[in-house]
């Protein structure tokens, strides 16, 4: 066994290695992780476009070309869980990754993100590059890299895809969701990616405070500071007339 795999894949990558100058094989003495071995991924990574692709074939690789295809205009393409082929276990996934958009919608207002824990993504390398460096191990990797991305202004894009479970999934569907629930509310109690929502708020109340100032400064060249006291609505105010003054007063 390395890094979680029981079958041959080291090997065979390590074929693909010796045959292919662009591929490059990684090996881990011991299980790390999606997130740890997505990190390693991304440091030897080349090129302006990154796929990332689940090995167990859950998800069609022929797709790839469909993926990159969708970049124009946006800079992170989705592979979205439309299509699903197993139904043992389509309500469950199907269930739990509803609950977790919801989720990350309350915590972060993450509007318009349908299925963060997909494992078909394509990025374009400035994406990566904003939001390093990332910390996470397990499988909330796909969450940190789209948070940090949404939060710097990136825009997202989901194409749908078929998604075929192969009933060998190394995810623990009761430890590996708490643990994700876990770094979620970790990252929001210690304020790592502040809510979308809360920031649109506070630019609005900056303009208003910039409009409200505004009004004001056109009160003050308008010659009436001592009533501005009593004023109740800005903008109905006017000038005070001098020309009409007694002299002597």
């Amino acid at each position: 066994e390395e890094d979680g795999s029981t079958d041959r894949t080291p090997q065979i990558i390590d074929e693909l290695a010796d045959k292919y100058h662009f591929v490059k094989a990684l090996h881990f003495p011991r299980r790390m992780g999606k997130g740890f071995g997505v990190r390693m991924s991304l440091n030897v990574s080349k090129g302006g476009l990154i796929v990332l692709l689940d090995s167990d074939m859950e998800y069609p690789p022929e797709k790839i070309p469909a993926l990159l295809d969708e970049m124009n205009g946006v800079d992170i393409v989705v592979g979205g869980r439309t299509d699903w082929r197993n139904r043992k276990t389509k309500v469950w996934r199907l269930l739990s990754s509803i609950i977790y958009v919801l989720l990350l919608k309350f915590l972060f207002g993450t509007d318009g993100l349908r299925d963060p824990q997909s494992g078909f993504k394509a990025y374009k390398r400035e994406v990566m590059e904003a939001v390093s460096p990332l910390t996470s191990n397990g499988f909330e990797i796909d969450t940190e890299i789209l948070l940090k991305a949404l939060k710097r202004g990136y825009g997202v894009k989901h194409l749908p895809v078929t998604y075929i479970y192969k009933g060998n999934s190394k995810v623990d569907m009761l430890r590996d969701p708490l643990r994700m629930l876990l770094s979620v509310l970790s990252w929001r109690i210690n304020g790592t990616f502040k809510a979308r929502k809360r920031r649109r708020k506070r630019i609005r109340y900056s303009s208003l405070l910039t409009d409200t100032f505004s009004k004001l400064n056109t009160v003050m060249q308008g010659q009436a500071p001592r009533r501005i006291r009593r004023f109740r609505r800005l903008g109905t105010i006017q000038p005070k007339d001098r020309s009409k003054e007694d002299p002597d007063e």
